[in-house]
């Protein structure tokens, strides 16, 4: 269909040709390394907000799809003020679902189904930004405005058996305690242009239970061809799973080549005990086993084996990475996954073959855009919500525990129970609170957590603002009556005072 209509029209032959400069950051910005049906949003995706998804048949006529205010199936009335209409988000979850009632044409459709799932996705999030931009003043967040703001053919599939392990493992980590007493962790996902979920998992152990000897890291890393008699099943996914290559001599074209050598540094050299080197970095243990692993026809020893653990190997049968971390290097390369925003790519249209060369000086402008691939659109989705918790001052109301915590502490005590969607008192484990930090630029937003860290039990924003009985107008107000600011109040005082008995001259 779009074929057709880009034939009817008196458009030239053009290709949007995908630029491999690493002079941007490679994290961000690198190529795809895989065919895949993918959106690149070119600016505002809130300019889109007026498109729909149609599907439609060859013949022409209108088959089903999505517009707005449909009220939703249990509801008598519509009510558009009340929000209880039928969501972009919802109405996606429901189509992309497989029911034995119906066929399953579009999720067998392949590359159609995938940009079904990208476009979806990019009306989602104009619609989420439509709705952050009309509701400022709820949110409070109108000080933000000087920060920049093998192809799978089922992502569905992969997302979803990706969240399930994901999640569990997360529990296994933090709450069953598998590796130790977790005092905190974070984490990251990231969608690659690999067409797979990646997720970046930091820990950080209790005293009690950290690996500060090298024998107690050989405990949960493994670096070692296993016996394939003894340990068929673990082999297997060892093979499947956890060994880098073949690259180098053998297979030059590997994607971890750069500049005629492997950048991960494999094969690793053999090491008969773990230590750590000079820069804080371990070295495991990686004997000489004799154990090898065929792999594209190349027999592959322990040197290219990905540390791992074989407790997670064995339950999730997924690559899982586990490094020892002991440097502030480890936890910097968590954190710049984190910050380092979503995956975007430069382009350039430029003519195709046959195509007039006339229209270089006009057409050849580079463009920087959000690069959205399938399975990150059915991750959106599916697991991410625009609104998030109900605030603790709710909590406050009732607990009268709660009215002695400040917001930093309050974690510590209480724990959010997401199917009721309220607080309730913390029986077991422990959390450390935090609250992100803001620069004075932003105004009322630095005020109010300047009154977070230290005023206990909040019921509201109101009494957030209320000092020794007297509500004021303003959180700086508020800091000011707590005497957590200075300012030229008593000078000002003092020259009112003066004002009424000194003339000008005097003053």
């Amino acid at each position: 269909m779009a074929r057709q209509r880009l034939n009817q029209g008196n458009i030239h032959n053009l290709k949007l040709r995908l630029i491999a400069n690493r002079a941007t950051d490679g994290r961000v910005y690198n190529q795809p390394t895989i065919s895949e049906v993918a959106t690149l949003i070119v600016g505002d995706v809130d300019t889109a907000k007026e498109r729909d998804i149609i599907m439609q048949r060859q013949r022409g006529t209108l088959k089903y799809g999505y517009r707005l205010n449909v009220a939703l199936h249990n509801l008598h009335t519509f009510d558009n003020n009340s929000g209880n209409g039928l969501t972009i988000r919802e109405w996606l979850a429901f189509r992309i679902q497989t029911r034995g009632e119906e066929g399953k044409t579009l999720l067998s459709s392949r590359r159609l189904f995938q940009q079904f799932l990208v476009d979806g996705y990019t009306m989602l999030e104009g619609e989420r930004l439509k709705w952050l931009r009309n509701n400022q003043s709820k949110l409070r967040v109108s000080s933000f405005t000087s920060l920049n703001l093998k192809p799978p053919d089922r992502p569905d599939i992969i997302a979803r058996v990706f969240k399930m392990k994901f999640d569990n493992l997360l529990a296994d980590v933090t709450k069953k305690g598998v590796l130790g007493k977790v005092l905190a962790y974070m984490y990251t996902i990231e969608f690659q242009k690999r067409g797979l979920h990646h997720a970046h998992l930091l820990i950080f152990l209790h005293p009690s239970n950290k690996y500060s000897a090298p024998y107690d890291i050989d405990k949960i890393i493994f670096t070692e061809v296993p016996d394939h008699v003894k340990q068929p099943k673990l082999y297997g996914l060892v093979k499947n799973y956890m060994v880098d290559g073949p690259c180098g001599m053998a297979n030059p074209r590997c994607p971890c080549m750069t500049n005629g050598r492997c950048y991960n540094y494999y094969p690793k050299k053999f090491q008969d005990v773990t230590i750590v080197d000079q820069a804080g970095y371990s070295v495991y243990r990686r004997k000489d086993n004799g154990f090898t692993i065929e792999k594209n026809g190349i027999m592959l020893h322990s040197g290219y084996v990905v540390p791992h653990n074989p407790y997670f190997l064995m339950k999730y049968e997924a690559y899982i990475n586990m490094e020892w971390c002991n440097q502030s290097n480890f936890i910097k390369y968590i954190l710049k996954y984190i910050n380092k925003g979503s995956d975007r790519i430069s382009v350039v249209i430029v003519p195709s073959a046959g195509g007039r060369e006339g229209n270089n000086d006009e057409i050849k402008q580079c463009i920087d855009c959000r690069y959205v691939s399938p399975s990150e659109a059915y991750w959106r989705i599916f697991s991410y919500s625009t609104h998030g918790r109900k605030p603790a001052f709710v909590a406050n109301q009732v607990y009268d525990e709660a009215k002695l915590l400040t917001y930093g502490q309050f974690v510590s005590k209480f724990v959010y129970v997401k199917k009721k969607r309220c607080w309730r008192p913390r029986k077991r484990g422990y959390t450390i609170g935090r609250l992100i930090w803001v620069p004075p630029t932003t105004g009322e937003l630095y005020y109010m957590r300047m009154l977070l860290t230290v005023k206990k039990g909040p019921t509201s924003y109101d009494h957030l603002k209320t000092v020794e009985g007297y509500k004021h107008a303003t959180f700086r107000e508020a800091c000011f009556a707590m005497g957590f600011l200075q300012d030229d109040r008593e000078f000002i005082e003092a020259i009112k005072e003066a004002y009424n008995w000194g003339s000008g001259v005097f003053l």
